[in-house]
């Protein structure tokens, strides 16, 4: 059977595939019998507690009337090996990649990039999806 190519309505998720509506995929077993997703939030709380740059834009987040919860607003998650992580506008999620961050400051790179993403969704109310200047002004 061929692989379904992604369409314009696929807005990335193909590269999430926990979030693909049309073809879900579970995590895989590895994932869940290693310490990924345990490696993945632990790399996520030292970097909400210690990287200046993170703090920062959590704290305008919680400025703007954005508080951003960890349980709520982040996600571990295995993803296609090309990314590292993305923001879901959708449900207002960070996504982060628990088997293509490989280290503490690529875990800090990743939530500040896409801290930056949610920031501008809470502020300006940044349509992602439709308006390619308001995605390509948040990149």
């Amino acid at each position: 059977m061929a692989e379904e190519k992604p369409t314009d309505e696929d807005y990335g998720y193909n590269l999430f595939p926990q979030r693909d509506r049309r073809n879900p995929k579970k995590e895989s077993i590895m994932s869940k019998l290693c310490l990924l997703k345990y490696t993945c939030k632990n790399r996520l709380k030292a970097a909400m507690q210690q990287n200046p740059q993170v703090k920062m834009l959590l704290d305008a987040m919680k400025q703007a009337g954005c508080t951003a919860y960890v349980d709520r607003h982040f996600a571990c998650e295995d993803c296609d090996k090309n990314v590292a992580g993305g923001f879901d506008s959708a449900t207002s999620e960070v996504v982060l990649c628990q088997n293509t961050i490989n280290s503490q400051s690529h875990m800090n790179n990743v939530v500040t990039h896409e801290l930056i993403h949610a920031f501008d969704h809470c502020r300006a109310h940044v349509d992602f999806l439709s308006n390619i200047q308001h995605l390509a002004c948040s990149e």
